[in-house]
């Protein structure tokens, strides 16, 4: 609105409006519009009344098509014969000359202008004398439309500031306004904007903005030497070659380094560096845009540390997962796709470079028996919301056969569909197999037609299976919480130690004794033993395999008295087979 009171002003125009076309809008056009058509008290209040919809308004709307159209200017001094404003005629406002001119920048047109009522008419003369404060418009348009195009449209400012300068010096003390409008945009700019003597490199002026970021007043920052802004000054001569050469081929140079502030701190700068030169070509300024990117470099700084464990995390992860044969999945629900760790592609003897991941492809490997559970369990955590945990086998592609544990969860949205599925599949085949053998090894423990006992150091039961809890007539639990000599009453207790400590230091070979054990009831029998200390990593214990040999004893007994009655007697004994 200040930009088209400054066209009112400059040109004595009564009113006017400035249409801006938005980018975004393409193929069909939008519009930003200002307008200002007060004068007087009636016209203020008719603009009060109006809005952009307004039938008048529209009118104005139908001249801007009409440059947009041309991409040239439109005036006319006689409106009523005019084709393009007949209408205006009929309009609540007085229209007795009209100026529509486009504003374009680098032959982009990026809006209208339109002024009526000027006291002389408008001529080829007003649209060259609007010329400059027109295609600063454009620039002022094209900085704060796209910050991709920022740094160019900085340069092009600039460069637009001196030219203008250059021209008020021409002109009459109305272009003064230009001025003063490229002076309030130097100065309101977040960039620190340093003007240097092209060849001592002093500097010779800066906005606000250099005094907050190097924290010097105007006063003393002006008339210092550009260097000692930069922190190494080997580095900062030879920029100053590559700055010139770059400035003679492309007209602009830029680059990153670091500045120090009037406090010493450094901090890190994007340095858009441009000429300013007069109407003969010569040199007569450089223009030193620096932003501060601290923010940004603090930024990337993280974005690398967090990229970092990241991957360190993910290193840790593969070799985690490697170790416990533990591999990961993930479902895509919605595009049904699927994703492996590294570890699942090892479990199932792939290579993750060759081999594509998908539910139809793991399915594959599973043992045709357990297919019918491993769907389940996919359709129970996708369309039940549950989770699934099952143990089932897979088939190589080599034959080998792998037991696996499967675990998978499924997620879902607000609305309660399943979005993607998450699992871990892990290769548990030692220990399937170790349990299975664990499981023979104590099928044959218990079924053993000797009685075992583990014994622990203070001569407690670690272990009893069934042999033994029948021929002593206790229950398991009642069995484990006695002692040795509970049950055999011939051990002497004091020599429990001693056998031990022996075993202990010399390794001995195993015992082989008969001895006498009693039963819960009282009763007792005689029993052979096959004893052995034993070490398991850090535990000791003794095992002890016993058998009831009352049956042998008796017979033992027998032969003995037939032996004495074959011995004894006078007649003749013939023993056959």
């Amino acid at each position: 609105e200040h930009i088209l009171i400054d066209f009112l002003q400059l040109t004595q125009s009564e009113y006017g409006f400035i249409v801006e076309i938005l980018p975004e809008s393409q193929p069909a056009i939008q519009y930003k519009t200002v307008v200002n058509m007060a004068w007087d008290t009636e016209t203020r209040t008719f603009q009060q009344l109006s809005t952009t919809e307004d039938l008048e308004f529209q009118q104005w709307l139908t001249l801007a098509d009409v440059v947009l159209a041309s991409g040239k200017a439109l005036f006319s001094n006689d409106p009523a014969n005019d084709p393009h404003s007949s209408d205006f005629s009929k309009g609540r406002l007085p229209l007795n000359a009209f100026l529509c001119v486009p504003i374009c920048l680098r032959q982009q047109i990026l809006g209208v202008m339109g002024i009526a009522n000027a006291p002389n008419g408008y001529a080829l003369s007003t649209i060259n004398y609007l010329k400059p404060l027109l295609k600063t418009y454009g620039q002022i348009i094209k900085i704060y439309r796209s910050n991709a195009e920022r740094d160019l449209a900085e340069l092009e400012l600039i460069q637009s500031r001196d030219a203008l300068k250059a021209h008020v010096r021409e002109r009459t003390q109305d272009l003064s306004e230009v001025h003063r409008l490229l002076e309030g945009t130097f100065t309101s700019m977040g960039e620190a904007v340093l003007v240097l003597d092209p060849v001592t490199r002093n500097i010779l002026s800066c906005n606000p903005a250099a005094e907050r970021i190097f924290g010097y007043s105007r006063g003393e920052i002006i008339g210092l030497n550009a260097e000692s802004l930069h922190v190494d000054h080997a580095a900062y001569r030879e920029f100053g070659l590559k700055m010139y050469a770059t400035l003679k081929k492309a007209g602009l140079f830029k680059t990153e380094f670091n500045l120090k502030r009037k406090t010493g701190e450094i901090f890190p700068v994007e340095n858009t560096i441009t000429e300013i030169k007069d109407e003969s070509g010569q040199r007569i300024a450089l223009v030193n845009v620096a932003r501060d990117i601290s923010e940004r470099k603090q930024a990337e700084h993280t974005i690398q540390q967090q990229l970092h464990h990241l991957a360190v995390s993910e290193k840790n992860l593969a070799e985690a997962q490697r170790i416990a044969k533990l591999g990961t999945c993930r479902i895509d629900l919605m595009n049904q796709e699927m994703t492996w760790s590294h570890e699942l592609f090892h479990i199932l003897g792939l290579d993750s470079q060759t081999h594509k991941a998908s539910y139809e492809s793991f399915l594959g490997f599973v043992h045709p028996e357990d297919r019918v559970l491993v769907k389940k369990a996919h359709t129970d955590s996708t369309e039940h919301k549950g989770s699934a945990n099952i143990v089932h086998r897979i088939v190589l592609r080599n034959g080998m056969l792998k037991h696996v544990n499967l675990k998978c969860e499924a997620r879902f949205d607000t609305d309660g569909k399943p979005t993607h599925a998450i699992g871990t599949v892990q290769d548990i085949t030692e220990r399937v197999l170790t349990e299975e053998v664990l499981e023979k090894f104590r099928f044959a423990m218990e079924e053993a037609p000797e009685g075992i006992f583990f014994m622990t150091r203070d001569a407690r039961f670690s272990y009893v299976n069934e042999q033994a809890c029948r021929s002593l007539g206790y229950s398991r639990d009642e069995l484990m919480g006695l002692t040795l000599w509970d049950i055999d009453p011939v051990f002497p207790k004091e020599d429990w130690e001693k056998i031990w400590m022996q075993h202990q230091k010399n390794h001995v070979d195993p015992i082989h004794v008969e001895t006498v054990h009693r039963q819960k009831g009282g009763m007792e029998f005689p029993v052979e033993v096959w004893a052995r200390h034993l070490w398991h990593g850090n535990h000791e214990l003794h095992v002890a395999f016993v058998r009831d040999i009352t049956d042998r004893k008796k017979a033992e007994e027998e032969l003995r008295r037939l032996a004495v009655v074959v011995k004894n007697t006078a007649d003749a004994v013939i023993v056959t087979d």
